[in-house]
C-alpha cells in the first residue's frame, strides 16, 4: 500500500495478487434467484484481506462519503482476448465497505490491462475526487 504523506492530497493504492473473475462468473442465477458465485465470493474476500491492513488506519487518507477518483490496471498473464470492462464490477464491488461506501461514490474512472506473461494482479489507485494530483 502506498499512500500520500502529505495531509491535503489523498492518494492510496493497491495491488491485489490475482484478478477478478468475469462478471460473467462474478454472478449465479437460479430460477429468479441471483447471488454471488464462489469465484465471487473468494475475490471478495481476497480483496478484503489483502485492505484490511490493521497497521493503517483507512480513514486517515480516505473520507468514506466523499465522491472518489479511481484507477485500476489489470495485469493478465497472457494475451487471450479479454474485455476489461467484464472484469471491473467484481473489483468496484469488492472494495464496497473497505475503502468507500457505495460504488456510486467513483465520479471518475480510469481502467487499462496490460499483458505480463505469468502475472496475474490488479492496481488499484483511489484519490478524493477534485484533489490536486502532487
Amino acid at each position: 500500500m502506498s499512500a500520500d504523506p502529505k495531509p491535503n492530497v489523498v492518494t492510496i493504492g493497491y495491488t491485489v495478487l490475482d484478478i477478478p473473475p468475469s462478471v460473467n462468473h462474478y454472478w449465479m442465477t437460479s430460477g429468479k434467484r441471483r447471488y454471488l458465485s464462489t469465484e465471487g465470493r473468494a475475490w471478495k474476500e481476497l480483496v478484503s484481506v489483502c485492505l484490511r491492513v490493521p497497521s493503517i488506519p483507512l480513514d486517515r487518507w480516505i473520507h468514506f462519503d466523499s465522491p472518489l477518483e479511481m484507477e485500476v490496471t489489470f495485469t493478465f498473464p497472457d494475451n487471450h482476448r479479454r474485455d476489461i470492462d467484464n472484469y471491473l464490477k467484481g473489483t468496484l464491488d469488492a472494495l464496497t465497505g473497505i475503502l468507500y461506501k457505495d460504488d456510486s461514490q467513483i465520479i471518475k474512472l480510469t481502467v487499462q490491462k496490460q499483458v505480463i506473461k505469468g502475472q496475474r494482479s490488479t492496481s488499484i489507485f483511489l484519490r478524493r475526487a477534485n484533489e490536486p494530483t502532487a
